[in-house]
């Protein structure tokens, strides 16, 4: 099975960088109506992978709520699950278990906000290598 973020040459079709930031990630899978927590393996502009031991299917839209505790606020976006790893998947060291999701809209200001802690981290990182 080919990931989602490349095609079958094996080129990585992502728009956006990813950054390996630990969040605490709130959700509601609109579907289903339960609210649900995770934590961000990696994000960027386009979207998060969520670790979670709740992935919900591929499809299922969903409200976000991402914490950031150094900020001292919240993000709040919605999207969409583009890649789902169930609980079971992840017995034979395959990745965490969680859902990648696509962002499809952010709260007014929120990816102003989000860009700014992606340049952030990304310029820290540099600094610190």
């Amino acid at each position: 099975m080919t990931p989602a973020s490349q095609d079958p040459s094996g080129a990585d079709r992502r728009q956006w960088p990813r950054m390996d930031i630990a969040l605490t990630v709130r959700f509601n899978a609109r579907d289903f109506g339960e609210l649900y927590a995770g934590v961000a393996g990696n994000i960027s502009m386009g979207g998060v992978y969520l670790k979670t031991s709740n992935p919900r299917p591929i499809g299922t839209a969903v409200d976000l709520v991402l914490d950031l505790e150094v900020e001292k606020q919240s993000l709040h976006c919605n999207g969409v699950v583009v890649r789902s790893i169930p609980v079971d998947a992840t017995r034979n060291g395959g990745p965490a278990a969680g859902m990648a999701i696509k962002f499809t809209g952010f709260d007014e200001g929120d990816d102003k906000v989000l860009a700014y802690l992606l340049q952030t981290h990304e310029r820290d990182q540099l600094t610190c290598s």
